[in-house]
């Protein structure tokens, strides 16, 4: 994973492997930058460039060498971080954030912000994790008054059984 702040129509070459882009801030000229609400949208990119829009952009590069078979990953083990601060980033059960999640197979890695040159804050990064089948709860921060109101986007790595998330299971939305 990589963080990249692209100028206006800056052209970004994508390494030799299977590219994925969530665009943070700003657009690029051939992706959408919003799923619609409630959608899922893939972030595959399979041409070998991505240009910033007219306004420029910063967004999170994600590779791999291949994508992982459905049910690669059967502990949060193997999602180690490595490199600088790693001793920071370790998963943690969300039962000690909050009783809601109380013997359920739901993880937190501590944020960090992601900031410009300037260190004015462009977005804070949050990861989960989450077992099989655990429903992270769809919720709405709109209604929060004053600085601590805030919005969320949520990318989803890997759903390796298209059973658990932050979903909502309602027809009606």
């Amino acid at each position: 994973m990589q963080f990249f702040q692209l100028p206006p129509n800056y052209e970004l070459p994508l390494p030799p492997k299977k590219n994925y882009v969530k665009i943070i801030t700003g657009g690029l000229t051939a992706l959408p930058t919003f799923a619609h609400p409630k959608t899922v949208r893939d972030l595959l990119v399979t041409a070998p460039t991505i240009r910033a829009a007219s306004e420029g952009a910063v967004i999170c590069l994600f590779g791999c060498a291949s994508t992982p078979p459905v049910g690669a990953v059967t502990s949060l083990h193997q999602a180690l971080i490595s490199g600088p601060m790693m001793e920071v980033l370790q998963w943690k059960k969300c039962e000690t954030i909050s009783s809601n999640f109380a013997g359920m197979e739901f993880y937190n890695l501590k944020g960090f912000v992601l900031a410009d040159e300037n260190r004015m804050e462009i977005c804070f990064i949050q990861f989960w994790a989450a077992g099989r089948g655990i429903d992270c709860g769809l919720h709405d921060h709109s209604d929060v008054k004053g600085d601590a109101a805030f919005c969320e986007t949520h990318l989803c790595l890997y759903n390796g059984t298209s059973e658990g998330g932050m979903v909502s299971r309602d027809s009606n939305d």
